[in-house]
Order: structure tokens, then C-alpha cells, then sequence
């Protein structure tokens, strides 16, 4: 990824997301708080995945009783929508898709906290570089 990349809100979100894809069990919480740390900086280009004006505190309060995959879900907006899956060999798959976004977003992880947090990034990313893009004069960073 280029440094300006890593650099945009968006970057950041996608390198949490690819940052998933390799994330070991026991690192939900970190990841979902990261997650809770970008949504809350990135307002309301974010609405088409993450819910609008959510309980940032409240949030944090399950986040520390280890309610990482409730806090994800939680987050996703009223337009957005989830599936969890499990292969056969214990990993979990997420798949995100949200109003006003033409993909679904996928992404696989140990637990279904992680594979969820993933596929909320990819969504997240994607949604925030499409309002970029479409508002050329307010820069995401």
C-alpha cells in the first residue's frame, strides 16, 4: 500500500481489513476497537455501513466484557446487512453488503468477530472512497 494510502481514513480502514485476514484468534477486541476507533472518526460518509450517532461508550463497555462479535454487529447501520458462515475447519466467513453499495464484501478470520470486523472494513473502505471520490474538495483523512 502507498504511504498517502495508509494515511487516508480509508487506507486505514483497508489495512485493517487486510490486517484481518491474517489476525489470530484472541485479537478481537484490539481489532474491533480499532474498528469503533475509525468509524468513530469517519461520521457521516460512513452511514451507508455504520450505524448513525452509535453508543460509542456503551460500545466500548462490551468491548472490555469481551462482547467483540456483539459490538460489530452493532455497529453495521440499519441499510447494512450480514452473513456468518463456518467451513468445516473451524474458519469463519463474513459477508457485508450495504444499501447504496454495489458489492458484497467479504472476509475470513479466525473467529466470527474477526471475519466480521473484516468484511464491516471492506465495506467501510469502499464507502468512504466512493464519498471521496464524489466530493473531490473534503478530503477523508
Amino acid at each position: 500500500m502507498a504511504l498517502r494510502e495508509q494515511v487516508t481514513l480509508p487506507g486505514m480502514v483497508s489495512e485493517l481489513h487486510a490486517t484481518c485476514g491474517s489476525a489470530l484468534r484472541g485479537e478481537e477486541a484490539m481489532l474491533v476497537g480499532r474498528l469503533l476507533d475509525l468509524a468513530a472518526c469517519a461520521g457521516a460518509p460512513a452511514n451507508t455501513v455504520i450505524t448513525p450517532g452509535f453508543d460509542e461508550p456503551l460500545l466500548r463497555e462490551w468491548l472490555g466484557s469481551g462482547a467483540s462479535l456483539s459490538v460489530a454487529s452493532a455497529l453495521l447501520g440499519p441499510e447494512a446487512g450480514y452473513m456468518l458462515s463456518r467451513g468445516q475447519e473451524g474458519a469463519a466467513m463474513a459477508t457485508v453488503v450495504a444499501e447504496g453499495l454495489a458489492d458484497e464484501f467479504s472476509c475470513f478470520g479466525e473467529t466470527d468477530a474477526i471475519a466480521l470486523c473484516g468484511a464491516i472494513c471492506a465495506a467501510l473502505a469502499r464507502s468512504l472512497a466512493e464519498y471521496a471520490a464524489s466530493t473531490p474538495s473534503t478530503a477523508l483523512h
